[in-house]
C-alpha cells in the first residue's frame, strides 16, 4: 500500500506550500508530504518530510483526516495539522523548486498537484475539523 504521510501548516490565515521539483509533479503546488520508510512511525515520517522539504522542525497537533480513493495505485494520504518549533526554511533543491505561504483563500488559484484532496483538506481547515493525536496509535506488537 502506498501511505503518503502530509503536514498542513498554517500561520497567519496563510499555508504553507510547496512547489515541486520531481518529475511526474513538476512546478505543481503541493504541502509537504512523503513516503513512510521501513520501520518509520506515521507520526516520525511525517516530521522527517517537512524538515526535509521545508528545514523547518515541526510537531503534529492534530490528526485532519486519512483520505483514500478507488483506484488501486491511488495512495492512502494522512494528513496533519503541524507547527513550526524551531528550523528556518531551506528549499531542498532535489525535490523543491519554491516554497511560499499562500493566504487560504488563494491556494486554489495555484497549480495544485491534487485539487480534490486540497479542497477537501481546506473545508476541514474552514471548518476546524480535527481529531486527537491519540487517535494515532504505535504498538510494537502488530
Amino acid at each position: 500500500m502506498n501511505v503518503i504521510v502530509t503536514n498542513v501548516i498554517i500561520k497567519d490565515g496563510k499555508i504553507l506550500l510547496i512547489q515541486e521539483a520531481q518529475e511526474k509533479a513538476y512546478k505543481k503546488w503541493w504541502l509537504p508530504a512523503g513516503h513512510l520508510d521501513d520501520g518509520e512511525t506515521i507520526c516520525d515520517a511525517t516530521i522527517r518530510e517537512g524538515r526535509e522539504e521545508t528545514g523547518y522542525d515541526l510537531k503534529l497537533t492534530n490528526l485532519l483526516g486519512i483520505f483514500n480513493g478507488i483506484r488501486s495505485e491511488t495512495p492512502v494520504f494522512i494528513v496533519f495539522l503541524s507547527e513550526i518549533i524551531g528550523g528556518e526554511e531551506v528549499i531542498n533543491a532535489d525535490e523543491i523548486l519554491d516554497i511560499k505561504w499562500v493566504p487560504l483563500e488563494e491556494v486554489m488559484d495555484h497549480d495544485i498537484r491534487v485539487p480534490d484532496l486540497m479542497r477537501d483538506i481546506l473545508n476541514r481547515v474552514k471548518d476546524d475539523v480535527k481529531y486527537p493525536m491519540e487517535a494515532i496509535g504505535v504498538r510494537n506488537e502488530i
